[in-house]
């Protein structure tokens, strides 16, 4: 039996160590892949706790804000249908800024910076925690130092010209300073503080959805 010809027994030997290197580089890579999808999950599991203490928080903040909201048109209605009373300084601190969000963001911020979030390509989850975590959370903390500074700087502002148009009242007089500029001062805070819930209640709704999807990906 004749032995194969140099060339072909080169061409063979070349065929098996393509196909060994293509085999190992095919497993490497398999590997690699199953190890961060492994750390994917992990990730998914600590956002999720943050997510799930995020969402307590802000049930909690929106609960408060609302009652905060409910006292503040209360003292509008008082202003505007005051029946011969004028406003007292003890009805004013019922209205404040209370507590705003302030969410928790580490294990979502690791999880991208270390790239294994987006290393199998843009997910509908991976949208939606994106659209929790780069729009709602920000806009919330805006929005909360927004609504601290309008409290901090016109609550005080608001006692005295309600002070002035208490005396205002007894005479009946709408066209006063006080009156027309305690109004003004009113509706701003009833403005901001609507809007702030608003907001809240849209961020909470996408930051449960989140959860939602966070958990089917980890029970899948």
């Amino acid at each position: 039996m004749s032995s194969p010809h140099p060339l072909k027994r080169v061409l063979i030997d070349l065929s098996i160590l393509v196909v060994g290197i293509t085999v190992s580089l095919t497993l490497e890579g398999w590997q690699e892949d199953r190890t961060i999808r492994n750390r994917l999950y992990d990730d998914y599991s600590a956002i999720q706790l943050n997510l799930k203490a995020d969402i307590a928080q802000l049930e909690s903040v929106i609960a408060e804000q609302e009652a905060s909201l409910n006292n503040l048109k209360g003292l509008i209605d008082l202003f505007e249908n005051p029946e011969g009373r004028g406003l007292a300084d003890t009805e004013l601190p019922w209205v404040s800024s209370g507590n705003t969000f302030f969410g928790t963001s580490t294990a979502y911020d690791v999880s991208v910076s270390s790239g294994r979030f987006n290393y199998f390509g843009p997910t509908s989850l991976h949208s939606l925690l994106g659209a929790v975590y780069g729009h709602h959370y920000p806009r919330l903390d805006l929005n909360g130092e927004l609504l601290d500074e309008l409290y901090g700087f016109h609550t005080d502002r608001t006692k005295r010209l309600a002070l002035g148009y208490s005396a205002d009242v007894s005479g009946n007089n709408r066209d006063s300073l006080s009156y027309i500029e305690l109004g003004i001062e009113l509706v701003k805070s009833e403005r901001m503080h609507s809007a702030y819930v608003r907001r809240a209640h849209a961020a909470l709704a996408e930051m449960l959805r989140a959860e939602t999807h966070l958990s089917q990906a980890l029970n899948y």
